[in-house]
């Protein structure tokens, strides 16, 4: 199902690029992390999805990531819970100790539901895209705005790791094409182990419970050509949570 996109769609936030003179123009092909809001047990939470672009010479990837993180469209159909209502421009300022993201667009500082997890899921994208942690700064409108999505950001925006979800399946994507022999990937925390199992129609083809070994999990799944849905979960104290996956067995 990988529905990663190699451009933003056209309603997507636009983008102005502002890096120092770079005279290495090399691109190349990179993935970058996006933080997404969607549902689990425990509520709505931070979910990892992948986003593919070309990159050229010293661009980390920020403003892109940013945007992709902004957007209400998701390469998962579950994790689209969240955006950036109004977004319209997005640059950036990394020189400084404290990363500078720039927004622009209309009603920003209104809370539309869930706006911290909305603003915390742009500052993991940026943190992720610069591989680092810490805080990060908001300007909206030319600092004319002291609010983004309800937060208060006249002070860097500290991380939080309590959002995030209880566990995520990061590959196959919805809507994939797999191959008969298939590996399951993703991640957890806080728990020992996931259930899964794979269906063709209302019959249970295969199941199996898998450990969960340094907050990650990985296992080999093997079908018939056609239509599956795929179900992995997790079950800790605030209940059940289950991620799903529509896959083309080839």
């Amino acid at each position: 199902m990988a529905l990663v996109r190699s451009t933003p769609p056209v309603n997507e936030p636009t983008i102005e690029r502002t890096r120092p003179p770079d005279e290495n123009r090399t691109s190349r092909r990179a993935e970058l992390i996006v933080y997404r809001i969607g549902s689990t047990a425990a509520g709505p939470r931070l979910i990892q999805e992948t986003e593919v672009t070309t990159l050229v010479g010293n661009d980390r990837g920020v403003d892109f990531a940013i945007a992709a993180a902004g957007s209400s469209t998701a390469a998962d159909r579950d994790h689209e819970l969240g955006g950036i209502p109004g977004l319209s421009l997005i640059s950036s300022d990394l020189d400084g100790t404290v990363p500078l993201i720039r927004l622009s667009g209309t009603d920003l500082g209104h809370d539309p539901g869930l706006g911290e997890l909305r603003v915390q899921a742009l500052l993991h994208t940026a943190n992720a895209a610069l591989e680092r942690t810490g805080p990060i700064k908001f300007e909206v409108n030319q600092g004319r705005g002291q609010r983004l999505m309800g937060v208060d950001i006249s002070h860097p925006v500290l991380p939080r790791d309590d959002l995030f979800a209880p566990f995520e399946v990061l590959s196959p994507l919805d809507l994939d094409s797999v191959g008969q022999s298939f590996r399951v990937l993703g991640t957890a925390r806080e728990v020992a182990t996931v259930e899964w199992q794979l269906t063709r129609g209302s019959r249970v083809v295969a199941k199996g419970t898998e450990p969960v070994r340094d907050h990650g999990f990985a296992f080999t799944v093997r079908a018939r050509p056609g239509s599956y849905e795929l179900l992995v979960q997790v079950t800790d104290d605030s209940g059940t949570s289950v991620e799903s996956r529509t896959l083309a067995v080839r």
